[in-house]
Order: structure tokens, then C-alpha cells, then sequence
């Protein structure tokens, strides 16, 4: 009975807790996949660098050989078998290449910078996405809200309306009025409430874990609190910070080293090696020649390419073309990233400016209602002068959650954009 009390104790606990954004940031950062995946990739570009340095260094290889020969005795020789041992060192370099090998670890070096941007681009994405998804989860909840509240009201109304027709003081048309208003109403509720659901299926899909019935606290910070760059800022902030632009500025020099690389093949190639060994018929005859009777090789080997067809001049036009391609493909990028900025920095300043107007709006449409309402029930007012006021204060109401929430999804994609969104989004 114990172990059974404790383990509803527990899971009671559990469902007390309640997660904040930045909890929720950071589960979607420890289980999405992809993260993971981005990681892997920066790690195997660290390796391919430290790879890349060992085309500088020597070659260095030992090898050795024992060789006996069996034959039939004779009256010349006593033993029936030869045996020959030798052993070697040889060390071998590349002198000259045409800086092919320089730039193939410049280029590694290169492709470790595109995987850390591309590791950088994939969390802040995550971050996006999941603050997206706790704000549109939270907007969806605060709707719901709005629309049972409008289903309330239209109930009341119709109880009203049918006390009233009960006593002949109004036409069935108020009562079929405000039976249609109810309808209305609790369509909308039925909408929200599969609107709610839907965003907290993608909400936990942002987070990459199962819905667990988590509770989430309430994000409080005061939209007009909220710092906005300066227009003459952001785009310096988002050449200088956007892993993504980043990644295609390092690209850039990629597709350079690819083409410097294409040329250094048609310079000459110099290898130079060195050789040496010694022979003996046996270890300790092995052993003396090392000091007496030893071979000193020098090797310098020069290839020089002099006729290869086409294939080389088209390699070289070919890669020429990829580094200007990648450097309109920046341009492109910084023109589109831009402008997605100034729009969304233009909207943020737009919702400020709006947002307290919306807050007066709902407050006269709320007090609007309550004198329609009121003139209503002493006769004074129609059915549809009420249903007008009803509809009205529900769109305030409705614009009003919608633009606060907009707003802050819109300031975290501009954040985004500027490469400085952060676990602790709204908590500064």
C-alpha cells in the first residue's frame, strides 16, 4: 500500500511542475536529432583538419627482408642452403606541389568553419522554433480562453432573450437571434479548442519529446519593456553574426581554394626521397654493415604536366564559375536577410504603437457591451445592437492576443536572424 501511496505522491509532484521557456528551450536542445547530427558533422571536419597536416609532413616507412635458399650439397659448397637479410629506411617528402597540399589544409580548415556555422545556424533554429511553438501554444490557450468566455456571454444573452420572450416583450426573431449568436459561439469554442490541441502537438514536437501533460509558466514580460535594435544597427549585426551568412561567406573562400587548387595542377610537382639500407647474410654480418657496407639513396623526382587534353583548362573555367556562383549566392542571401529584418523590425515597431490602442479598444468595447446590455433588458436597445457590441468586444479581444503574441514571435525571428537568440530570451 505504501510503495502505491508514493508513487501518486510522485507522479501528484511531477504534474505540479511547471516548466518555464527556458526549460523548454533547453529540453528541445538536449533531444532534437537534429543538433546531434549538426555535431557529429563539426566533429568529423575537426578530424579531416588534423588530417589534412599530415600531406606536409614526411613519409617515413622501415622495411625488411630475410631470404634463404635451400639447394643440394656439392663438392664446392658444404651447405645445403643461402641467406640473404636486408633492412631499410626510407623517407619521403612532397617539396613543391604548385600549393596544391597548402591550400587543400586551408580549404579543410574552411570546411570546419562551414560545420561550427552550420552547428550554430541548426541550435538557433531549434531555439526559434521552440519558442515559436511555446508562444503559439500560448496564444491558442488565451483564445480558447477569449472564445469561452464570448460562449458564456452569448449564453447568458439567450437567457435573457427567452426570459423576455417568455413574457411577450420580444419578437421570436430576438430568440432565433440569439440562438444563431450562441451557435456562433460555440462553434468558435469548438475551433479553438482543436486549434489548442494542434499547437501543443507541435509544440512538443518542437521539443522533441512526447506530451507528458507538462504545465507551462506564463510568459509575463511587458512587450514595451522589450529593447529593439536600431534600423542603422541590424544590418551590421546580422553581416557580422548570422551563421548562415557566415557559412556562405566561408563558402566563399572554399570555392577560392578550390579554384587556386584546379591551377596548381598545371605547375610542376617535385618529390625528393631518401634511401637507406644494408644487406648481410646473417644478423651479426647484418649488424657490421651498418657501420661499413651501407647504401645512401637520393631521390628528386620532377613531373611536369604538358599535354593533358582539355580536362585541365575545363576543371579550372569550371571552378572559376563555382567561386563566382557562391560569391552571388552571399549576395543574394545578405540582400533576402535584410530585408526579412527591416520588415520584421518595421512590424515590431508597428505592434508597440498599436498594442496600447488595442488595450483601449477592448476596455470601450467591454464597457460598450455592459450599456447595450443594460439598455437591452429595460427595452431600450435591440437584439442586434447587442450582438453588434458582442462581436465587437470578441474581435478586440481576439486582434488583442493575437498581436501580443505575434509580437514576440516576430522579435524572436528577427533575433534569430541577427544570430543573437539565446536560452534566455525574454528572461533580460
Amino acid at each position: 500500500m505504501k510503495p502505491l501511496i508514493l508513487f501518486f505522491l510522485l507522479l501528484t509532484f511531477a504534474l505540479s511542475q511547471k516548466l518555464s521557456l527556458g526549460d523548454c528551450i533547453q529540453i528541445g536542445l538536449n533531444n532534437k536529432s537534429t543538433l546531434k547530427s549538426a555535431s557529429s558533422g563539426k566533429s568529423a571536419a575537426e578530424q579531416s583538419v588534423k588530417t589534412s597536416f599530415s600531406n606536409l609532413l614526411p613519409s617515413v616507412g622501415f622495411s625488411g627482408n630475410m631470404n634463404r635458399t635451400y639447394f643440394p650439397k656439392t663438392d664446392i659448397s658444404s651447405t645445403a642452403h643461402s641467406q640473404t637479410m636486408s633492412g631499410g629506411i626510407s623517407v619521403t617528402q612532397k617539396v613543391y606541389d604548385g600549393g596544391q597540399t597548402i591550400n587543400q589544409v586551408k580549404q579543410t580548415k574552411s570546411f570546419f568553419k562551414i560545420a561550427s556555422f552550420s552547428y550554430q545556424s541548426t541550435r538557433l533554429r531549434i531555439i526559434r522554433d521552440v519558442i515559436h511553438g511555446y508562444f503559439e501554444f500560448l496564444k491558442a490557450k488565451e483564445l480558447k480562453e477569449v472564445a469561452g468566455q464570448n460562449l458564456s456571454l452569448s449564453k447568458k444573452q439567450l437567457d435573457l432573450v427567452k426570459t423576455k420572450f417568455g413574457l411577450g416583450a420580444v419578437k421570436k426573431t430576438d430568440l432565433l437571434k440569439g440562438e444563431v449568436t450562441r451557435g456562433q459561439a460555440q462553434s468558435e469554442f469548438l475551433r479553438s479548442d482543436q486549434t489548442l490541441r494542434s499547437a501543443r502537438r507541435n509544440f512538443y514536437h518542437t521539443m522533441g519529446i512526447a506530451d507528458g501533460r507538462e504545465q507551462f509558466i506564463h510568459f509575463i514580460k511587458d512587450i514595451l519593456t522589450y529593447q529593439l535594435p536600431e534600423k542603422e544597427k541590424i544590418l551590421t549585426i546580422i553581416e557580422e553574426k548570422n551563421p548562415d551568412l557566415l557559412s556562405q561567406r566561408s563558402q566563399i573562400q572554399s570555392a577560392k581554394l578550390n579554384y587556386m587548387i584546379a591551377r596548381g595542377m598545371r605547375l610542376p610537382s617535385i618529390d625528393a626521397g631518401l634511401n637507406y639500407s644494408v644487406m648481410g647474410e646473417n644478423s651479426q654480418e647484418w649488424m657490421d654493415n651498418l657501420k661499413e657496407d651501407w647504401n645512401l639513396g637520393v631521390n628528386i623526382s620532377v613531373s611536369i604536366p604538358i599535354y593533358t587534353g582539355n580536362s585541365l583548362s575545363t576543371q579550372i573555367e569550371q571552378r572559376r564559375i563555382e567561386w563566382n556562383q557562391t560569391t552571388e549566392d552571399y549576395t543574394s542571401l545578405k540582400e533576402n536577410l535584410n530585408v526579412q529584418a527591416l520588415d520584421l523590425l518595421e512590424i515590431l515597431n508597428q505592434y508597440t504603437d498599436i498594442l496600447p490602442i488595442q488595450v483601449q479598444v477592448v476596455e470601450s468595447a467591454q464597457e460598450d457591451l455592459i450599456l447595450v446590455q443594460e439598455r437591452y433588458a429595460l427595452g431600450a436597445a435591440t437584439i442586434l445592437e447587442v450582438m453588434n457590441a458582442q462581436v465587437s468586444l470578441n474581435l478586440a479581444k481576439t486582434t488583442s492576443v493575437n498581436m501580443k503574441y505575434d509580437f514576440w514571435i516576430s522579435a524572436t525571428s528577427l533575433k534569430a536572424l541577427t544570430g543573437e537568440l539565446s536560452t534566455d530570451f525574454g528572461m533580460k
